[in-house]
């Protein structure tokens, strides 16, 4: 049997990791493939390119494991690009292993910390060793309270995507970097936590807004005072569709995905050349009428392309397919809301 080419290895053990990057990634078969195939070199830098948690098992012997393989072959360890890490509050150890694994990689773009949940789990030493590590991530993820997380965006101010969730509603405001270019915001209530008026983000044109509040009226007033939707060119909702005077200030926005679709007519913003629907596997929790999105499609001159996830209902999936099919507008189903491309995976292939 003839050996498969070297460069058509190589293409398929990349395809194997995009088509994949999205959810949870293949690393079955990238291990098969650094085992089996010529083209191990690829296999391995995908393979350690993101170290996740294990969401399964006893993920607090990871890191010194990784600790021990990075040591043996550094290598490797110039290969990962992003680290996810929960910080524990009860294994001071693991705290440690931590720090030790951010120092044997130098070149990580990420960082995720989902676990920030007291001052113990940044401590005054913790944070001094973390200050002291030469690291410039671009992406970071942050679930905590306002102290670990106000300290560790001090450190980094060259943020350029990032994602936040500050759940104490007693904590004080966060400051976000004004470098920030991508901004995701995991909970209605961080927007008045990370948003401010004084506080401009000139950088900001990518926004992701989750569970937000539009009924009530002072959360979208702050909303509109921080003054970002103007110069918003890509925004995405997971929650209930915007109103009329959100959609207004949007006079710059090229890309619209949300969860919900409109439950009446309405106008979206002119310069809009992408609208997604991106249905959760749930489906919507208010039934929508087709002919709302459709009218509102038709009247985009600028309008290059409309994504659905499977879940969308058929009446709205085929009304949709058909204005883009008159049109000459590409039209593309996901399977998923994450398999669309989202900011914060910048250091994927």
């Amino acid at each position: 049997m003839a050996s498969v080419p070297l460069d058509v290895q190589i293409l398929v053990i990349e395809w194997v990791y995009r088509s994949s990057q999205h959810a949870r990634i293949d690393y079955a078969t990238l291990c098969a493939c650094a085992l089996v195939c010529r083209a191990t070199p690829i296999a391995q830098q995908l393979l350690f390119r993101r170290i996740l948690r294990n969401p399964l098992g006893d993920h607090y012997h990871e890191p010194p494991l990784l600790i021990r393989t990075f040591y043996a072959r550094p290598s490797l360890a110039a290969h990962v690009r992003h680290i996810q890490v929960g910080w524990p509050m009860r294994i001071s150890s693991f705290d440690d292993a931590i720090l030790d694994l951010l120092e044997l990689c130098p070149h990580v773009q990420g960082i995720s910390f989902l676990s920030l949940m007291s001052t113990r789990s940044l401590s005054p030493e913790l944070e001094a060793r973390l200050r002291s590590i030469p690291l410039r991530p671009v992406v970071l993820e942050m679930i905590g309270q306002q102290p670990p997380v106000s300290n560790i965006l001090q450190m980094w101010p060259g943020v350029r995507v990032l994602m936040l969730s500050v759940p104490d509603a007693r904590s004080l405001p966060v400051r976000v970097p004004s470098s920030v270019q991508a901004l995701t915001l995991l909970a209605g209530d961080d927007v008045r936590r990370c948003l401010s008026p004084s506080e401009p983000l000139p950088e900001l044109h990518n926004l992701m807004l989750l569970s937000p509040v539009w009924s009530n009226a002072a959360w979208c007033a702050h909303l509109l005072a921080v003054g970002v939707l103007p110069q918003m060119r890509i925004l995405r909702i997971r929650g209930e569709f915007p109103p009329q005077d959100v959609l207004q200030q949007l006079t710059r926005l090229e890309s619209l995905v949300v969860q919900e679709p409109p439950l009446q007519a309405v106008t979206l913003p002119s310069p809009l050349q992408h609208f997604g629907y991106h249905c959760a596997p749930s489906g919507p929790t208010k039934l929508a009428r087709a002919e709302f999105v459709a009218h509102a499609l038709r009247a985009l001159s600028d309008l290059r392309l409309v994504t659905v996830t499977r879940s969308v209902a058929r009446d709205m999936h085929a009304a949709l397919q058909c204005m883009c099919r008159r049109r000459g507008v590409d039209f593309a189903t996901y399977e998923t809301p994450e398999c669309f491309p989202r900011p914060r995976n910048i250091d994927w292939i």
